[in-house]
């Protein structure tokens, strides 16, 4: 597997004329991001219409993608967590069954807008029940705060 360096592209989530996932379609992407240079890819994040995909769509993706990285010998990082602290917890848990992902994608809370003790703590919880690295992910339009790192 390879450390988190790199290229990660982040891959949509193809989907068939009837709704369903297109896994074939998804695997191929992968694929061809990797062919074309990609250290690693990354899964249900916000380019992948995450928060309309049910949990067994979301079982899905990660299955299709963690196949194709385990094949390619690639690293998935794994979009896992939303504002609700104790959900993405259980999902990032969850992410434990899957060796390929090699870290969670997971957001800054959006819509209660905790501030800045809120966020850290927020974070501090997940952190503290995953399987793998967080990489904090923060777009201020839509969280309406700033992450303060200090």
């Amino acid at each position: 597997m390879n450390p988190l360096t790199g290229l990660f592209v982040p891959l949509i989530t193809p989907f068939t004329a009837e709704g369903a996932i297109a896994s074939d379609a998804l695997r191929r992407l992968a694929h061809r991001v990797l062919d074309d240079g990609a250290a690693g890819i990354v899964a249900l994040g916000t380019t992948a219409e995450t928060p309309t995909l049910t949990d067994a769509e979301q079982s899905e993706v990660l299955r299709t993608c963690s196949r194709v990285c385990q094949e390619r010998g690639a690293t998935l990082i794994a979009g896992a967590g939303s504002n609700n602290t104790a959900r993405s917890a259980v999902t990032l848990a969850a992410l434990g069954r899957y060796p390929e992902v090699g870290a969670a994608l997971t957001v800054v809370p959006y819509y209660s807008r905790p501030g800045a003790a809120g966020v850290i703590e927020h974070f501090r919880t997940l952190a503290a029940s995953s399987p793998v690295p967080i990489v904090v992910y923060n777009i201020p339009y839509r969280t309406g705060q700033a992450v303060d790192c200090r």
